[in-house]
């Protein structure tokens, strides 16, 4: 049995999606998703934004072209891996976890009709409460 971290969450596409064709004609279909969550830092809480690269391979990528793009909500669930440091504008270096998402699921935005049988989180998943 492999050894992977399995995730599952409920996000924003924080920025317009790519796809790509491997060397041997698969497709890559990437975003970048922002989950919205709480930390604790003496005794008060506040909000703060995970950032997660996804990456959907094959078939499953080729359907969400046209359909995802920027503030679009989505459900992921794959496997986990830590990604390549990145710098933000100010010089701060982060790692960012990637994803190879083997579900994604559009919950809303984008040019795709909102799933009334999707399950809607209860918490505030405006892209604008964000913070990008």
């Amino acid at each position: 049995m492999a050894n992977n971290a399995r995730v599952s969450f409920v996000g924003i596409v924080i920025s317009e999606p790519s796809n790509r064709q491997t060397s041997n004609g698969q497709t890559v279909f990437s975003m970048k998703v922002g989950v919205k969550t709480t930390k604790k830092q003496e005794n008060s809480k506040y909000a703060v934004s995970d950032v997660y690269d996804v990456s959907v391979w094959g078939k499953p990528g080729e359907n969400l072209i046209g359909k995802v793009k920027a503030k679009t909500r989505v459900w992921v669930c794959g496997d986990q891996c830590m990604g390549e440091p990145w710098n933000d504008r100010n010089g701060v270096t982060h790692i960012s976890p990637r994803v190879n998402a083997s579900i994604v699921e559009i919950l809303g935005g984008g040019n795709f009709q909102n799933n009334n049988n999707a399950t809607q989180p209860e918490e505030d998943n405006n892209p604008d409460n964000l913070g990008f």
